[in-house]
């Protein structure tokens, strides 16, 4: 999303008046607030291992069990 936000500034950077840029940070920031509120709510008890891919989060004995099997294969 960043990348994204990053060139819609750039594309109107000509604008004069930051105040457009301050609403569109405001609406995002709510948007953003919103979506984590409702992944808090859906994921709300699950247990770590559930979890941390729905976030994003390496789980590193996974990882870690990978790589073992990976060496084991050489």
């Amino acid at each position: 999303m960043g990348k994204k936000i990053f060139g819609w500034q750039k594309s109107f950077a000509f604008c004069t008046d930051a105040q457009a840029f301050k609403l569109v940070d405001a609406d995002v920031a709510g948007k953003v607030r919103d979506y984590e509120q409702w992944v808090q709510r859906k994921t709300s008890g699950l247990p770590h291992d559930k979890l941390m891919p729905i976030l994003g989060i390496p789980i590193t004995e996974l990882l870690f069990k990978a790589d073992v099997a990976k060496r084991k294969t050489k």
